[in-house]
Formats: structure tokens, C-alpha cells, sequence
């Protein structure tokens, strides 16, 4: 189990989870339940569809689609998981952008 907190700037690239005999991923969410979450903020989990393509052999292999078929962003005690198959469950998590310059949102800092 991984326990991670993403704070403005993180992220995480397009990967697939396969890490052992690892057959679901989960992320639970814990944000802050009296500040709902905004999409502005970044930080959704992205799931991307596999395409098709030969390496240099030509041999064909599955690799991340460019763009997510499908994007959540996070809520409170939200709990998303998926099946993790090799080179088929590549997703991203979406970078947590930080509050504009000047801008005066009570408690929008820590998120």
C-alpha cells in the first residue's frame, strides 16, 4: 500500500500499476469535506485507452492512447479503483495547480 499527498505542482505521468501480482489499484480520496473539491485544481485521475503500434522488430505492442477517455476528479471519501492488466490500464493523475497569484481563498492553499 502507497499513501500519497499531492500538493500544487504534483503529479503523476501515465503508467499501468503493474507492479508484482498486483490485480486492482484504488485511491481514496481525503480531501477537505467542508471545501469541495474544484476541477480548476487539477489533480483528477485520467484513464487512457491502449492503441496498437510495431516497435523497431515489428513486433506490436499496446501503448497509452494520447488523450484520457475518461477523467475523475477527486471528493471527499471518494473511493475509485480499477483492474490493473498489463499494458492495458495506463493512467495519469492530472498535476494540482495552485491558487492564481493575488487570489484570497480562505484555506485554498493546503488542499
Amino acid at each position: 500500500m502507497a499513501i500519497n499527498v499531492y500538493t500544487p505542482g504534483c503529479h503523476l505521468l501515465c503508467h499501468d500499476d503493474v507492479i508484482g501480482s498486483r490485480r486492482v489499484s484504488y485511491i481514496l480520496y481525503l480531501t477537505d469535506p467542508d471545501q469541495p473539491w474544484k476541477s480548476e485544481w487539477g489533480g483528477a485521475l485520467r484513464l487512457y485507452p491502449t492503441v496498437v503500434q510495431k516497435d523497431k522488430d515489428g513486433k506490436e505492442i499496446k501503448v497509452p492512447g494520447p488523450d484520457s477517455t475518461l477523467s475523475i476528479p477527486p471528493a471527499f471519501n471518494q473511493l475509485s479503483f480499477f483492474a490493473v492488466q498489463p499494458g492495458e490500464s495506463y493512467h495519469d493523475v492530472e498535476e494540482v495547480f495552485a491558487q492564481s497569484p493575488g487570489s484570497q481563498l480562505d484555506g485554498d492553499e493546503a488542499r
